[in-house]
Order: C-alpha cells, then structure tokens, then sequence
C-alpha cells in the first residue's frame, strides 16, 4: 500500500502560505480516497494476482528478476479453452511467468497470455530461462526464453514428465539443458469408452501376496499413505543449439524421485528416492540416495533408509568432491550425511536430537517453512546445516577436522531462512565472508535479518520488523538483497535493499485492487492453558477496528499448526495459495474479528486438548474487550473441519460454524481407499489416538465426533470437493445424513469433480463457496448489519 507524505513546509512570507496549506489537504484527501472502509468485493479479490512461493529467481548478473503468479479466474479461463492446468507450486493454477528488470523495474509477461508455465530456471550465465508449459494431463513442453531476442523457443519433440516435478537443469556452461521425459505413455481408460475387456482391479495385501506369489493382477496398489513407484522415466541432455538429445538414465521411477542435484563440475547428478514408509503410523519417508555419472550412465547407491521428506535438502561441494544432504520429516532426527567420491564411503553425523515437527505434542518453534540445503564455503572445507525441522539453529560441520559445533543460535528465535547465495556457494556481504538468516522472535513473531560473520561467528541484526520476509536472495554479488515482503493488511510484493537493509524500495505492485481498501491489520494474544501451559494466536482485526468495541469474532484452527507465526502473513494465510479462498480480508471488511489460534494436542486426547485450548483463546479475545461473546464463529478445513465438528460438539457457545473437508468419524476416515489402493489417513490417525482400533477402541470413539452429533445444537454447513481424494466425499455425507437424522440445523454444499484444496477449484466454484461461507455467518452472527462493514 503507498502513502503519501503530508508534512507542508510553510514559508515565512504570508503571501504565499495559503499554497502548502491547499496543497496539505489535497494530500489529505488523496490519502483518504486510496484506502477506504469498504467490503472487499468476492468476485474481485479471487481474481487477485498473487506470488508463487518459491519462485523468485535472480540471473547470476543481478540484472533480471524471474517470478511467477497466479489466480483462479485465469485458470478457470485457460481450462474453459481446453488448456490443460497442473496443479503446481503449493496448489497454484493459471500461472504466468514474469521478467523484471532489477535496474529499469520493467516488467514483462513471458508466459501466460495462452499457458500456464511453471518451474522456471535461469541458465548459469543468465541469459536463458527455461520454464514448463502443460500440453496435457501428464506431460509439459520445454520453453527455453532468450532475453538478448526476447523470444522464447520451444522443444516440440519433448513430452517432458509432468508427474515428475523434476524442474529443467542447466548444465554449467549453459548450452544444454536436463529434463526427464516419459519412458512409456499409457493411454488412461475413460469412462463410456466401449468395454472390449474385464476392467477389475484386484487389490492385494502384502500377505496375500506372500502366501501365493504367482497369482498375478493388472494392479498390485500402494498400501502406504501415498504412491511410492509409479511410472518411469528418462533423463535426457538436450543441447540447445543443436537440438540433439542424449540419454543419461534410462529409467528413474517419477514416483519416487522429486529432485535432482548436478555437480559444480557437470559431471554427476545425485537424487534420492523413497523406497518405503516408516512403520504403519508413520508418513515419514526412507530414500535411497543414488549417484548418476553423466559420462557413462552408471548408478551407484551411496545411501540406503535415509529420512527424507520428498528428496530435498541435498547439495554438492563447490569442487564436486563432496555431497551433503540432511535428514527431514516427521520422524526424523537431525543428521548429516557427507559422501566423499574420491573414497566412495558415506559418512553420518548427529547434530541435534529428534524432530519436533510431526510430533502430536508440539512445541512453539515446530512451524515448519521449508527444508534447508547445506551451505558450502569456497574451498568446500566447511558446509553450514540449515535445518527447518530444528529451527533454532545454523550447524558448521569442519570437513579436516570432522567436528560438529553450533554456529549461529539466538534465544527465542527461531530460523525462518537462510539467503539463497548466485555466485557461490558461499553467501557474501560487502566484502565480508557471512551467513545472512532470517528469524521470527518466538514472543513477538517480529522478523529479523541477521548477518553473521563466518569467523568471528558474531550475528549483526541488520533488520526487524513486522513484515515478513520470504526468498531472501543475494543479488549483484550481495551488494544488493531481493526478496518477498508482506504484512497482515499488505499483499506481497517484490522488494530490493541495500545489503545492509537500511535502504528498502518496492519493485512490482501485484496487487493495486488491496490498495484502494482499508483491511484489517493483525496483533498476536497470549492465553494460559488449563495444563498451565501458554499458547499464542493471532488476531486479524475487523477492518477500521475501534478499541472499545466488541465484534463478531470467527475462530479458524487447524490442529497441531502454530498459526501465530502467519501474524504477519497477508490476510493471516499460510502462503498465497492458500489466499485464493482464503483470504480473510474478505470477513475483516465485513466487520468480523479473525482468531488464528496455536493448536496443539496430546496423543489420543486430540479431541479434548483441542477444546481446551482453543476455547481458552475464545475467552481471552472476549477479556481484551474485542470479541462478542454472543457473535462467535468457528470453520475449518480438512483436520481444521474435524476440529470445528469436535468443537461443537463439547460447547454451545458457537452461532455457526462451516467444516470443509473435514470428517467426523476416525473409524470411516482411516480406512478410506482411493483407487490406486492407498490410504492417505490411515496412519495420521493411528497417529492421534495412539494405536489401532483394535488395540484401543474407545480413544478411536471419544475422538470421533459423529459419537456426540446428538449433544450439537450450532448451524453447521459442510462444503466438499467431489473429487476429493484425501478426504473423501463419503465423510461429508456420512456427517450430513447424521445430522439430518438428527434434526439439526445443517446445510452440504458439494462442489462435483473438485479436490481438497479450494485453492485449485474451478472459479466458480471458489465464488460460490466464498459467498455462501460469508453468507452462512451473515444469516447467525450478523442478521441486522448496521451497514456493508459493520455488524
């Protein structure tokens, strides 16, 4: 949002003192005309641009910047053409593809008038950038972008793997590129086609299997949460110039395989490849890690069980002489792994203690933002662990020495992020050697920049404030730093600063329709639990809030999620995917008060801890003075709608409520199938009650709310996608008949052929579910609106 100065310099001379005073309250004027006390409109504000997480990426020059962004209507469009969509990066749909430039700030679209591009990748010398289009459900076409022509050449010969997420990989000297293409093309079957012959599907356990082996079936399913193998694919070297193709694995499972890593050097890739679960509780991954020498094809397994979340976190040494990865997810602890090549040995070491994250007895730092790479220095003598299952951190692992010491930690920080270095492996800062981290205070939720001096180990602070800082990115060999900013009432942006962050401008304006509105702004509360324990939240303020009045508040939890730590985050969202449908906005400038609790839970008590600590947070926005205890709300999505049936359930303190995706029964949830034989939930609530439901049945009922539909007295509107293949449709309508039977006031709304996430439904259908969700708290806790912005 742009505000305007309206400090008027007077001058001495009467004469000409009318002119600033007339010019003062033109400004005044304008000020008051860009942000007005106004709803945002539905309709609009899911028509909004927003940046794709992840996506910022900056020439090895400093000169361009690449981004993406994308919106629902856009999407919607492109699929009402027949253009295909993926669902890409976080869940976003209809992306386009920009170039800006760091000096000039022009902006140009490179892809998007037609497509929907995704995975962009700038060459080593920064003049090419490859990116993804969609062609069909299953495969994409590679686009290669030259910035000295300004035009973009296309691959037509390459069907490249779309279900692969493999993005394109340079190789060093910028004339050929890696992409994996499909090995086969298997032709789906379509419902309606004539049948020629029996379409069964033969489901098997692995005992049935062991006890007769030879009995064969067109599908042997996934028995884990998800698909592991899947189908193969190829990694191919495309030359640039030529167009010549060379192949360097002949068959690598999609499935299993989300990343590759290339040498410094061009001359290996290394990747790691999940190979089973963790135990029937578990969604914790084991990988193989695999090295591929580009010269001759052989593969040669460095690893084997190794904790990893899809793949990630791995790098090489600047001299390609070493590879590093760490351990990450649920049940995994903190471990380093280094493989030497010259002596063909893998090494491991312990830097902390088990993950927080995963775990149902959560702590205040177990947010999650994302999964760190190990940081090299120039002479691949040291390598700096970054590790976002323990965030508190930065580890510096000697390689002469094998030590293992702390090398940055500050109390009650926690570590958000790390600069992502060009040039180097080695972040560096006017002329110094420093690691530059991003942190979130713990009280506070403030952000702050820290630079660290690589041998002095002293953290300067260089930054703080409200906003949030994402993909802080060194550029122009760090003497300049770009980066995502937001704040509760301000949507991201691109900015650029100085390196030493005193200097700080904006460089797009995404979103201009935020700035004509005056949004509601956000403050963190603390609560004592009735364990004694303290739990945050954040509060996202009605829209022009006025301290002494109370307003309609509406709860939005999601179990075992530390939601104060989005404080600072546009709209109070988790990211801008989760802003299509998300955006809270659209309820603060309608006069409701947005709680975003902390919500952590015991094993086999998730239903009851949930209630207490939550409703403790309800009481202690109606203490400040802010919530109508008459006006509460609460809605929830996928666990966060079984935590809203969980609630109403144990009180009749809610006038409405709204349960998406969500499900009442533990039983029903944990054994539903989708079609390629996996059970998504199954070990998610083996995992919250503590066993089987064999081997303790009542925590299975006491955590299953469809038990106590009877004691429920709220409104309740249930929404589900169709399609939904995490939590199926079958929980919505077992929820709705229960209800129904029960004479309780319930309304289903189900959205047909849609998935889990409202974030990629068709455009309508976010319109329709946005307006009826507003409509459902309008008609409970806002029946007589004083006007559009007040209740």
């Amino acid at each position: 949002m742009i505000f305007y100065g309206t400090k008027c310099r007077c001058l001495l001379s009467l004469m000409i003192i009318a002119l600033p005073i007339l010019l003062c309250g033109m400004l005044n004027q304008q000020v008051a005309a860009s942000s007005q006390l106004r709803p945002l409109p539905i309709d609009q504000a899911l028509s909004v641009s927003l940046p794709v997480p992840n996506s910022l990426e900056v020439t090895s020059d400093g000169r361009y910047i690449s981004y993406m962004t994308c919106n629902g209507r856009r999407s919607w469009q492109l699929e009402s053409h027949k253009i295909a969509n993926h669902v890409v990066d976080n869940g976003f749909l209809g992306c386009q593809l920009h170039v800006l430039s760091a000096f000039t700030n022009a902006n140009r679209v490179i892809a998007g008038d037609s497509m929907s591009a995704h995975d962009a990748r700038w060459s080593p010398d920064g003049r090419f950038l490859a990116y993804l289009v969609p062609i069909d459900s299953s495969t994409d076409q590679l686009y290669i972008w030259d910035r000295n022509t300004n035009r973009s050449r296309v691959f037509p010969r390459l069907r490249v793997a779309s279900n692969s997420y493999y993005p394109p990989v340079w190789i060093p000297g910028s004339d050929a590129i890696i992409v994996a293409i499909h090995r086969n093309l298997v032709s789906a079957y379509h419902v309606g086609s004539a049948i020629t012959e029996s379409t069964v599907t033969v489901y098997r356990s692995p005992k049935d299997l062991e006890t007769d082996p030879w009995n064969s079936a067109k599908l042997q399913p996934s028995a884990g949460p998800w698909p592991i193998s899947g189908d193969p694919v190829m990694l191919m070297l495309v030359n640039l110039q030529t167009g010549a193709m060379r192949t360097l694995a002949s068959s690598i499972d999609a499935a299993a395989v989300n990343r590759i890593y290339l040498s410094p050097d061009g001359r290996y890739m290394v990747y790691a490849a999940a190979t089973t679960f963790n135990g029937p509780h578990s969604q914790q991954t084991l990988d193989d890690v695999h090295l591929l020498s580009l010269s001759n094809g052989k593969i040669v397994t460095i690893a084997t069980g190794a904790p990893m979340v899809f793949g990630y976190g791995i790098s090489w040494s600047p001299n390609s002489r070493y590879i590093a990865w760490i351990t990450s997810g649920i049940d995994a602890s903190g471990k380093l792994y280094i493989y030497a090549l010259q002596s063909s040995k893998t090494e491991i070491y312990a830097y902390a203690g088990k993950t927080l994250f995963g775990s149902h007895d959560y702590s205040p730092q177990s947010e999650r933002t994302a999964i760190g790479e190990p940081i090299w220095d120039a002479n691949s003598a040291n390598v700096y662990v970054f590790d976002c299952d323990h965030q508190n951190a930065i580890w510096k692992f000697n390689l002469p020495s094998r030590k293992l010491n702390t090398f940055f930690e500050i109390p009650n920080e926690r570590l958000t992020g790390i600069a992502h270095p060009l040039d180097s492996d080695v972040v560096g800062l006017g002329g110094q050697r420093v690691i530059i981290a991003i942190t979130q205070n713990a009280i506070t939720k403030h952000t702050s920049v820290y630079s660290i001096n690589f041998d002095s180990r002293v953290p300067k602070n260089i930054w703080e404030g409200s906003a949030k800082l994402t993909q802080l990115t060194c550029s122009r060999n760090c003497r300049t730093l770009v980066y995502f900013k937001e704040q509760a009432d301000e949507s991201p942006d691109i900015w650029e600063s100085s390196a030493d962050m005193k200097q700080q401008h904006r460089l797009t304006d995404l979103a201009p329709l935020f700035d004509g509105y005056t949004l509601g702004r956000s403050r963190v509360i603390s609560w004592r639990l009735p364990n004694g324990g303290t739990v945050d939240g954040a509060l996202l303020m009605s829209a022009g809030y006025v301290s002494g009045r109370r307003y309609p508040l509406i709860v939005f939890p999601y179990p075992g999620s530390y939601k104060s730590n989005f404080v600072n985050q546009f709209a109070g969202s988790e990211g801008p995917a989760d802003t299509v449908v998300d955006d809270l906005q659209l309820l603060t400038t309608r006069g409701y008060t947005i709680l975003l609790p902390d919500a952590p839970y015991r094993t086999g008590r998730k239903m009851r801890d949930l209630f207490d600590d939550i409703m403790a947070g309800v009481d202690k926005a109606i203490a400040l003075g802010i919530a109508d205890p008459q006006r509460l709300g609460v809605m929830g999505h996928s666990d966060g709608g079984y935590t809203v049936l969980g609630l109403i359930v144990q009180t009749h303190r809610f006038k409405a409520a709204v349960s998406r995706s969500g499900f009442s029964d533990m039983i029903s949830e944990a054994f539903q199938m989708d079609d390629d034989g996996s059970a998504y939930s199954l070990n998610i609530v083996e995992g919250a009650t503590g066993d089987s439901l064999w081997a303790m049945p009542q925590k299975w009922i006491v955590n299953s709310p469809v038990f106590y539909f009877n004691y429920m007295n709220t409104p309740l509107l249930i929404t589900q996608g169709g399609g939904d293949i995490y939590v199926q449709k079958s929980a919505a309508r077992e929820t709705f008949v229960a209800l129904r039977r029960l004479n309780k006031i319930v309304q289903y709304a189900e959205y047909g052929g849609e998935g889990h996430a409202e974030s990629t439904w068709s455009y309508p259908n976010q319109v329709d579910y946005v307006t009826r969700m507003i409509g459902w708290f309008d008609r409970f806790l806002c029946p007589h609106r004083v006007s559009p912005v007040s209740c």
